[in-house]
């Protein structure tokens, strides 16, 4: 199992990208853990009230550590642990009390609810339905969809496999001996596509834990096993995974560079330091501090809100209309290997309209508002 987790590029990814999944798990499994040691024992509130804790510190992390709040609970309420059930959901929510520090402050709660009903969810899973039939709606629409976060990209083509393999095969013995663990990430798996923000293979690391524990099983059962079908499809979706790791750590190494460096080396092109730039994510951790910026990440958003991509006048018209002055534009949307914005790719940014290209370097060209 553990060498699954370590063997994975989602886990080489994102344990060196700044973002919280890979904590939102650690102490989500611990969470489940102390409650199926508690369980498969003699049932002790210390381990059930500590818990609570790590699934509450779960969503202090990030909201969608919710799941693991939910998960807990109706793994206690299956096996009718009804007073361990209180305890859990007591200290979980004292511990959420914190994440909602900040909307105390006058105004906050309003802005926060303007943000649930206007999230920019293709997949339609806007918290504040219009009522009860457009839930029903929009929870069946991302029900039918949670597929697509299990096969998102050849990240995790070769885990999702080998666990629905494996799951197939050994399902009796799942149920039989692993009943906890099946109950909470049926759970999980149900609960973050009901209350998560978006389908995304990003939350796919909720259930890493939980799927490397029942390919563990199978791996061993391996030894038992007579068929060599079994063996050869295993061996094959090992294949797939060791490729899958290769290509990422090609990606890694290929995004390899003084990203500080070189940010700073283009924004210095810019001799107004007042004036608002957009510019790709990344450049957002290394200087904002220093400049008024704005990111791709918002015109992505509009897009999904509006259910089309901007052509090359709507892109440059938005952002004139939002002040933006200079639009740093990155390699990959000219290369081709993002395709968010398609007008860019192989565009040299000549004869735009409205802006016009005043710098080029690495790739990069930085566009600005024509007088």
């Amino acid at each position: 199992a553990a060498f699954f987790v370590f063997f994975n590029p989602m886990t080489l990814l994102y344990s060196f990208t700044y973002r919280p999944e890979i904590l939102v798990t650690t102490l989500g499994f611990s969470s489940f853990y102390l409650l199926d040691v508690s369980l498969r024992d003699k049932i002790r509130k210390s381990k059930i009230l500590l818990s609570g804790i790590l699934s509450g510190l779960a969503f202090l992390v990030h909201i969608n550590g919710i799941v693991f709040i939910i998960a807990g609970g109706v793994l206690l309420l299956s096996y009718k642990n009804y007073r361990m059930t209180v305890i859990f959901f007591l200290f979980s929510g004292l511990t959420t009390l914190l994440y909602f520090y900040d909307l105390w402050q006058p105004g906050s709660f309003q802005q926060f609810l303007f943000q649930m009903r206007n999230w920019p969810d293709s997949v339609a899973s806007n918290y504040l339905a219009t009522g009860p039939l457009d839930y029903v709606y929009r929870f069946l629409i991302k029900l039918l969809s949670e597929h697509q976060r299990f096969f998102w990209s050849p990240k995790v083509w070769g885990i999702s496999s080998l666990f629905f393999f494996s799951l197939i095969i050994n399902f009796k013995t799942l149920i039989h001996k692993y009943k906890s663990l099946m109950i909470y990430f049926l759970t999980i798996v149900i609960s973050l596509n009901i209350f998560g923000s978006y389908i995304a293979e990003i939350y796919w690391i909720y259930y890493l834990p939980f799927m490397v524990i029942v390919i563990a099983v199978t791996i061993i059962k391996l030894k038992e096993q007579s068929s060599t079908l079994v063996k050869i499809v295993v061996l094959l979706i090992l294949i797939l995974q060791a490729v899958s790791v290769g290509m990422m750590y090609n990606f890694i190494f290929s995004k390899n560079g003084n990203h500080v460096e070189q940010h700073h080396r283009l924004m210095a092109q810019i001799d107004e330091p007042d004036a608002l730039v957009l510019v790709p994510y990344r450049f957002v951790f290394n200087e904002l501090d220093n400049r008024n910026l704005a990111t791709f990440k918002g015109f992505e958003y509009h897009q999904v809100e509006i259910g089309k991509k901007l052509s090359e006048e709507e892109f440059l018209l938005r952002a004139k209309t939002l002040n933006i002055k200079y639009i740093i534009v990155s390699p990959e949307f000219i290369d081709g290997r993002s395709t968010l914005f398609s007008w860019m790719i192989k565009n040299t940014m000549d004869d735009l309209p409205l802006y016009e290209p005043v710098y080029q370097d690495a790739g990069y060209i930085i566009l600005a508002l024509s007088e």
